[in-house]
């Protein structure tokens, strides 16, 4: 096992790496072709939960992005002014709001994810088949363990 001091220098570097990363994912988000859509980093965080959901609860959506509901309220009313999402009641329990994109909305995240994939596959094509398994299998490893860390702390 690694000493105190060299677990902390592995992980500011791991600390470093992530945050490279992000940053590296953010600037390409931003180079999705949008049709003249402004969108915030929050929107776009919105816009790619919710794509991926079909439709979720307005509850549900503030947990996955650590909003408070009236702060997520207000996401959601920007997305639908620009006819991106729409909100409705539960068919099931009126009193669920689902938050779901609109046909603009699923088009837009159509491009985001296809784009994520091509940075996803650049990232993948700069190792070998046994890297890149490993790499995977390593990043599952890291997530499950960042989850269970959050939950820990209150995080998730």
């Amino acid at each position: 096992m690694a000493s105190s001091a060299g677990i902390d220098r592995k992980a500011a570097r791991l600390v470093a790496q992530l945050g490279a990363m992000a940053r590296g994912f953010m600037r390409q988000d931003k180079m999705v072709p949008q049709d003249d859509i402004a969108l915030t980093r929050q929107e776009v965080r919105l816009l790619v939960e919710v794509g991926e959901r079909q439709a979720c609860t307005m509850s549900r959506l503030a947990k996955l992005l650590s909003l408070s509901v009236s702060s997520l309220t207000t996401l959601v009313d920007k997305l639908a002014a620009k006819d991106l999402a729409r909100r409705a009641h539960s068919e099931e329990d009126r009193r669920m709001v689902l938050v779901a994109l609109t046909p603009r909305g699923r088009r837009l995240h159509e491009r985001f994810h296809r784009h994520r994939l091509r940075m996803a596959r650049t990232m993948l094509e700069a190792l070998a088949d046994d890297e890149q398994d490993l790499f995977l299998d390593l990043m599952t490893k890291i997530g499950q363990t960042a989850g269970q860390a959050g939950s820990k702390q209150g995080m998730t």
